[in-house]
């Protein structure tokens, strides 16, 4: 594991800070139309928008279809893993800390919990020199309730860690760094699609 992290940090070492920028195509998914724009950050190409499929079982916040129209649709993590369209896949633990590390974040915080990083967050955010464009849709806890649109980014990744629960990237605008956490599966979070590749690893940098 050790010798896979130093190839890939060293792979890394080699793509410039500012390293966002809108990939040639826009997708647009054939199961129901609708386009999404794409940003490669670090090699890998992502959704540069929120998921708004309507897998059975997802959520728009507080049942309001303006809201998915605006912000995408909230999974629960088992719907998260099957919600992406044909040649995509929700993003990893592991991808996510690819993308944090070629934003600069320092080697030693990709795997720790909670607070993390320095700017990174805000360099996600819409405006920001990325081109990922999150933004702040919110999501519901497993009583049913809807929390924190307009305040919060809660996105799912899809990786399982302790019993019940997954890992999870909370960005908020007071935060200028990335929050990584476990939480339970049956909260409804949000989905970056990432596009599939057949050399990377998937496991998680801990």
């Amino acid at each position: 594991m050790s010798r896979l992290i130093a190839v890939v940090v060293t792979a890394l070492s080699a793509v410039p800070v500012a390293v966002g920028s809108p990939h040639q195509d826009a997708f647009t998914d054939p199961r129901d139309e609708q386009t999404y724009p794409t940003v490669e950050i670090a090699g890998l190409v992502w959704f540069a928008k929120n998921l708004n499929f309507a897998y059975p079982g997802s959520f728009c916040y507080e049942d309001d279809a303006d809201n998915c129209a605006a912000d995408g649709r909230l999974y629960r993590w088992e719907d998260a893993l099957a919600a992406c369209p044909p040649g995509w896949h929700l993003g990893t633990d592991a991808e996510w800390q690819q993308l944090e590390l070629a934003l600069g974040m320092d080697f030693g915080d990709l795997g720790a919990i909670n607070a993390r990083g320095t700017d990174q967050g805000d360099r996600l955010a819409a405006g920001g020199d990325t081109a990922f464009e999150y933004d702040l849709p919110g999501y519901r806890d497993p009583a049913g309730v809807y929390k924190s649109r307009g305040g919060a980014m809660a996105v799912w990744q899809a990786n399982e860690s302790a019993l019940g629960t997954a890992w999870h990237r909370d960005l908020r605008p007071e935060r200028a760094g990335i929050w990584r956490s476990r939480v339970n599966k049956e909260y409804a979070l949000t989905v970056r699609c990432v596009q599939n590749h057949f050399d990377r690893d998937y496991e998680t940098w801990e």
